[in-house]
């Protein structure tokens, strides 16, 4: 029997905020990196303060786990290790090549015990060949960083191993944001929704109507030269962004925007408000079945098989008495 007691939900919050927050400051400093031309000491120590934030990352995912499954905690305290192994090298030994392709590996064996805990536990083949995949990948990034040059002769062999520290990490925590963004977003029941409800054909016909005006437009407007650019005004109409770059000028082009921009604004509204309504009930019915407790059919006291239509009161089940 586990005698860990379960974190309260103030503090799984607050693990989740530290998460999430140092999952958006690897990405800064990991776009930062890589958008730098030159490269310095200075480059090598936000390189050495993203890895530590990373760390930071690890333990609020340890934390999270700490009554959860033994391989994942393991899997967590591996990254955090060499992590912070890549802290301390990138911030002593900035400037060396041989320390920095050291990190690079040390990364790249961190992302890959990233995917073996995938691997072990899931039961998706899908799943499972797409995390393989990723692991060949990571492996052969690691062998070609021993081969491959610097593609211009004004970038040392070391700087090269720092922007490919900096490119994966951009692609890891971005990956990642966008999974915690949809965490808690049931997208079987999404599914359900769509099949259940009519958002899929409204959806369908407004991208229909929005091309059909595309192509009217192009040939009206004097400032929509090609398809893409009137393509890209009816987006700009019917999600009410309005960019203004392109307008319309004539009579005609403007009357069929008015009817574009008032068709989309209704669908949009209605769409949202159908998929909103359809999901909260669908969750609701699955933590009702989960729970145990009847089905709103079941505490609706007015359907009832066993009532009259027609005059509202309920038949009685009891056989009459024998006379």
């Amino acid at each position: 029997m586990n005698s860990k007691k379960p974190l309260s939900r103030k503090k799984r919050r607050s693990l989740r905020i530290t998460e999430v927050i140092s999952s958006l400051c690897v990405l800064a400093l990991a776009l930062n990196s890589t958008a730098w031309m030159s490269y310095d000491k200075k480059t090598y120590q936000v390189i050495s303060g993203m890895f530590l934030i990373m760390v930071i990352s690890v333990v609020s995912n340890i934390m999270l786990e700490k009554s959860g499954e033994a391989e994942k905690r393991i899997t967590c305290m591996i990254q955090g290790v060499l992590y912070f192994a890549n802290s301390v090298i990138t911030f002593i030994f900035a400037g060396c090549q041989r320390a920095v392709q050291v990190a690079l590996i040390l990364y790249l064996l961190a992302l890959i015990a990233d995917r073996c805990y995938p691997i072990i536990k899931t039961t998706s083949r899908v799943s499972r060949l797409l995390n393989i995949l990723m692991i060949i990948l990571f492996c052969f990034l690691g062998v070609m960083s021993f081969i491959i040059r610097p593609p211009t002769p004004d970038i040392p062999a070391e700087r090269f191993s720092v922007l490919l520290i900096s490119g994966l990490a951009v692609i890891h925590y971005l990956i990642k944001t966008i999974g915690l963004a949809f965490r808690n977003i049931r997208f079987d029941i999404l599914l359900r929704v769509a099949s259940r409800s009519m958002a899929v054909e409204i959806l369908s016909g407004l991208m229909i109507l929005v091309f059909a005006f595309s192509l009217l437009l192009t040939s009206i407007e004097p400032g929509m030269t090609s398809f893409f650019d009137a393509l890209w005004y009816c987006f700009a109409l019917v999600t009410t962004t309005g960019f203004g770059d392109i307008t319309a000028v004539t009579t005609v082009g403007r009357l069929l925007s008015f009817i574009l921009g008032a068709y989309g604004i209704i669908v949009v509204a209605l769409v949202t408000s159908i998929i909103v309504n359809f999901y909260a009930e669908l969750k609701n019915e699955e933590s009702e079945k989960g729970s145990g407790k009847p089905s709103r059919d079941e505490k609706d006291p007015d359907i009832n098989d066993n009532a009259d239509p027609a005059s509202g009161e309920e038949k009685s089940t009891t056989p009459a008495p024998e006379k």
